[in-house]
C-alpha cells in the first residue's frame, strides 16, 4: 500500500478544514452585529459554511473509501499538529 495521499482527498480535506474555520470564527460574531439585519445575515452565512464543510469533508470521506464521515474527518482535520 502507498503512503502517499491522494491530492484529491487532501485538497477536500482543506477546503472543508477552510469552510469549518471560517464558520467557527464568523459565528463569533453572532450577537455583536451593529443591526438586526446584518447580525442575521453573517449567522446565515455561518450555517452556509458549515454546510460546505459537511458537503467536503463527506465527498472526501467517500473519495477515501475507509468508511469515515464528515464528523470523523473534521475531528482528524481539526485536532491534527501540523507544525
Amino acid at each position: 500500500m502507498s503512503d502517499r495521499i491522494d491530492p484529491r482527498f487532501e485538497y477536500l480535506l482543506r477546503l472543508g478544514d477552510n469552510a469549518l474555520i471560517l464558520s467557527h470564527r464568523l459565528s463569533e460574531w453572532c450577537g455583536h452585529g451593529p443591526v438586526l439585519e446584518e447580525d442575521l445575515a453573517l449567522t446565515n452565512v455561518a450555517l452556509d459554511l458549515i454546510g460546505q464543510t459537511q458537503f467536503w469533508l463527506g465527498y472526501a470521506g467517500e473519495l477515501e473509501g475507509r468508511g469515515r464521515d464528515a464528523d470523523a474527518l473534521a475531528n482528524v482535520s481539526c485536532c491534527s499538529s501540523t507544525g
